[in-house]
């Protein structure tokens, strides 16, 4: 009977680790059930795998997003950690330009009765405004 998992795993863990790891850890657990021999197993990897992310804290994107953020809702923003994915382990990786996530409050998000707040879809708009004015020079205030 198939068996589906998912793995995270912190960033200074490869992909190809996970595998080794998890890899043997079946094999022993196998190796030790009594009826070993009449039992058999095959690990089948679909999906998406990447290597994990880490995003400095002091890059300028995030201080000016989080100034930003501070400036218009009055309080700190504070980074948080999960492990799904998004487009910006792409650019931090692969592609040598900070990035990070930032987005509305919500619920069961990609799953059953996702919603968002729209108040904060509000909020978001006006921090990404202020963002993008800053960024690209247009807001002197930093």
């Amino acid at each position: 009977m198939p068996s589906d998992i998912r793995i995270g795993f912190y960033p200074d863990m490869s992909v190809a680790r996970a595998k080794a790891e998890v890899e043997a850890v079946l094999a022993a657990a196998h190796a030790a059930h009594p009826a070993h021999e009449s039992l058999s197993y095959k690990i089948v990897y679909e999906g998406f795998q990447a290597d994990g992310c880490e995003v400095d804290l002091n890059e300028p994107v995030v201080t000016t997003l989080s100034k930003c953020y501070q400036d218009i809702v009055g309080k700190t923003l504070e980074p948080q950690a999960f492990t799904g994915t998004t487009d910006a382990k792409f650019f931090n990786l692969y592609g040598n330009t900070p990035a990070m996530c930032y987005g509305p409050t919500g619920s069961s998000i990609h799953g059953i009765d996702e919603w968002v707040s729209i108040d904060s879809m509000m909020e978001v708009a006006a921090v990404l405004a202020v963002f993008m004015a800053r960024w690209c020079g247009l807001d002197r205030r930093g």
